[in-house]
């Protein structure tokens, strides 16, 4: 392996470095604006999922409707404190994917069982519940008659549609929810004035949901974690994905970072090390909420594997958008957790807001929604509009992801086990790339051919580094050989690696897939977690075995301490693929053990061809 071999080497590994670290600074936290109130910032007063906000309180409720006014729609004055009154009724609808629970304290949605998934990886295990208690999807806010303190009347119930109302004196609210064939579900909401007057719908919101944090075993940051996406009204559609949001006016990581080093004090200073003991007073606000003034298509709340989103037909006017962190009151100042690990988010939620809106004479005024409660798969989400595909965030990867998880999802359809269906699309990738890494492999054994020549010129031209370059250049072209192509196979599987990597850290489709010992191929092994220290994985050290092979069988140009250095390669790769998901690991581990099997045809290969020319 030549200097030039080297330095691609070096790039490669700093580009994997580079990518797995900005990944790293991505994914967990939702950067949002703290609140305007004092109060909440010291953790005083609720501003989670589920508590009133500033701005919604400001909204006046109505109690009672003045007298019709034909010409102008009639506002609405303050409503005083509502309590329940009759008891909550539950009221299931369902398919063959999910089963929905409205209740009636507000004809919102508090569990949705998405029947299809398991809750643990036991076999035996109860479907996933998706628990809204504290946001339930569809509860209004602002407007108290209808929110979860009002008692909705079932006026009719089947299989898969309820429908219940609410009467706000000479305002009613009926709303109507049905599911179809898939995690779907149709709202309909019809505000109807009893007396046949024009009336005002008071501004107020509906709640898409709330999603915490998937359990999980891997600990590599960016395939665990929640988020908020939001994507504005019109044609031209570009989502936002607000835990990638670097607005200086959002409160994300770097914020939170910045804020932290400047309250570290040299007199906290700890050890030798050079580390300073973090004053986290007052620095992260335990619950924290973001008002978006625009008109929006739709919101969506989601964690690793599923989501809420709701689309209202016609937009809304605005989100509000709300975070609660893992800061809470037990946690001191002395707390040795990282600020990373101190700014983690535990549980996300948003709301539509919506404005006045004005009940025609002799009429009702109508909204619909669109609410998809379910798993967070491609296939699915492209249901709804291609919008709504950007929620996997395949990023710049978008087409090569696409590409590679339509085709696992092919070879899973005919052979059943995502672990061979892996084990396959490597083959498929490998056989693509097998007549350059062929060539590859030719022109590095016409490299280790030549170098007798190549240190002869090094010998001549050793006080002469132009004439040193030039020779060898030169050298290069009349046996047409590459000095890249040492690491061209290796770079050419980069882009394969990074898109692969973008499609499993969420592929809901891995989540509790089976191959051979390994349970789940969304999470790293872990076998005996509670015998050892560090759990065991396999794989990688598979890996990492099929590495050093592959390296001592690969031609080299014979340099001893740039082999040394190609060895510490193997021992990189078994750091940063240790902890990470079962299913890529396989990926790269059968990559590898393809390319040691194709070293070995080409050795067997020549060693015929030298015997046949020997007899």
């Amino acid at each position: 392996m030549n200097k030039q071999d080297k330095v691609i080497v070096g790039l490669l590994i700093a580009v994997l470095m580079a990518w797995m670290f900005s990944q790293s600074q991505k994914a967990p936290t939702v950067p949002v604006a703290p609140p305007a109130d004092p109060q909440q910032e010291q953790g005083g007063s609720p501003s989670g999922p589920g508590a009133t906000s500033p701005t919604n309180a400001a909204v006046p409720a109505p109690e009672q409707l003045a007298p019709p006014v034909l010409q102008d729609p009639v506002p609405a004055p303050a409503l005083v404190e509502m309590k329940h009154e009759e008891e909550e009724v539950l009221v299931s609808v369902s398919n063959s994917n999910v089963e929905v629970t409205v209740s009636s304290w507000g004809a919102c949605i508090k569990e949705v069982s998405l029947l299809e998934y398991r809750e643990s990886v036991e076999k035996d295990s109860q479907p996933v519940t998706l628990d809204f208690a504290a946001a339930p999807v569809l509860s209004v806010t602002g407007v108290d008659a209808w929110s979860t303190k009002a008692d909705f009347s079932v006026i009719s119930s089947t299989d898969s549609n309820v429908v219940m109302e609410s009467k706000r004196h000479d305002v009613t609210l009926r709303r109507s929810i049905s599911v179809g064939d898939s995690y779907a579900l149709s709202v309909r909401d019809e505000f109807i004035a009893s007396d046949g007057a024009s009336r005002i719908v008071p501004a107020h919101s509906v709640e898409a949901g709330s999603m915490t944090k998937v359990k999980s075993k891997s600990s590599v940051r960016g395939m665990t974690y929640i988020s908020l996406d939001s994507a504005p009204f019109g044609d031209d559609i570009d989502v936002t994905h607000w835990s990638k949001t670097k607005s200086e006016a959002l409160d994300g990581e770097g914020a939170a970072k910045m804020r932290l080093e400047e309250r570290l004090q040299p007199e906290g200073r700890q050890g030798g090390c050079g580390m300073f003991k973090p004053k986290l007073t007052a620095m992260l606000p335990a619950a924290v909420e973001l008002d978006l003034k625009e008109k929006t298509q739709w919101v969506a709340v989601k964690n690793k594997f599923f989501l809420s989103v709701l689309t209202p037909e016609e937009g809304a006017s605005g989100l509000k958008m709300s975070v609660r962190r893992l800061i809470g009151e037990k946690e001191t100042p002395e707390d040795s957790r990282s600020w990373s690990q101190r700014a983690e988010v535990e549980e996300v939620s948003a709301q539509m807001l919506f404005e006045d809106a004005v009940i025609p004479e002799a009429a009702s005024y109508v909204r619909n929604y669109t609410c998809y409660i379910g798993p967070k798969k491609y296939k699915e989400l492209k249901k709804l509009g291609d919008s709504y595909g950007d929620i996997m965030q395949f990023g710049f990867w978008s087409p090569l992801s696409r590409i590679l998880l339509t085709t696992l999802n092919a070879i899973h359809a005919v052979f059943r086990n995502y672990g061979v269906a892996i084990i396959l699309l490597t083959m498929i990738v490998r056989l693509i790339f097998w007549p350059i890494t062929h060539k590859s492999t030719e022109s590095m054994k016409r490299m280790q051919a030549i170098q007798p020549e190549i240190k002869k010129i090094q010998a001549k031209y050793k006080d002469n580094p132009n004439k040193l370059n030039q020779a060898t250049m030169a050298l290069y072209k009349e046996h047409k050989v590459n000095p890249m192509a040492g690491c061209l196979p290796m770079f050419i599987q980069i882009p394969v690696f990074f898109a692969l990597f973008t499609v499993l850290r969420s592929a809901v489709e891995l989540r509790f897939a089976e191959f051979l010992w390994i349970r789940d191929l969304s999470e790293q092994e872990g076998l005996l977690a509670n015998v050892l220290p560090i759990p065991l994985n396999i794989l990688p050290l598979v890996m990492t075995v099929l590495t050093l092979f592959q390296q001592k069988m690969t031609p080299t140009a014979g340099d001893p301490q740039q082999q040394k250095m190609m060895m510490f390669m193997p021992v990189m790769f078994l750091f940063l693929f240790y902890p990470m998901p079962s299913a890529l690991v396989l990926y790269w581990t059968t990559s590898q053990l393809i390319a040691l099997l194709q070293l070995v045809l080409q050795r067997r290969k020549k060693q015929s061809g030298a015997a046949a020319a020997k007899a």
